[in-house]
């Protein structure tokens, strides 16, 4: 076979890459830093775990289910060791038979995000020994 020399030019081209703006890198860093145990979720996870509120969502979070379909409850610890805080304030509980909020009256439509804290760290409230919910509403 006849080997010929034979020389391409190719037109000059630029590779560019563009940071994806994902709130689960973000919110992955924060677990990475944090020196208590959290865990936290993004609208992006809420979407893919096909979660329509809060409760559907915190449920799938490691160590935690749902008592009657609605309160969270951690390491099977009752649902009354928890906290829920909305953009870092107390949240009260609606219901005077109980502390803990009913967390399925917050569709995920409206968060940006929860963050659950599974062990106590200095800057949180102290009244809770199971987990602290914080749940952040999409601004604007």
């Amino acid at each position: 076979s006849d080997m010929s020399d034979e020389i391409y030019v190719l037109q000059d081209f630029t590779v560019t890459a563009e940071e994806a703006a994902s709130q689960n890198v973000a919110l992955l860093a924060l677990r990475q830093t944090s020196i208590a145990s959290i865990d936290a979720l993004s609208s992006e996870d809420f979407s893919k775990f096909a979660a329509g509120d809060a409760a559907e969502a915190v449920s799938k979070i490691s160590g935690a289910s749902l008592s009657d379909g609605k309160y969270v409850v951690f390491r099977g610890l009752n649902d009354r060791y928890n906290t829920t805080l909305i953009n870092g304030v107390l949240l009260p509980s609606p219901d005077p038979d109980r502390k803990a909020v009913a967390l399925d009256i917050f569709p995920t439509s409206l968060i940006d995000n929860m963050i659950v804290n599974k062990t106590f760290s200095a800057e949180l409230p102290a009244d809770f020994t199971g987990g602290l919910v914080n749940i952040e509403l999409v601004s604007g």
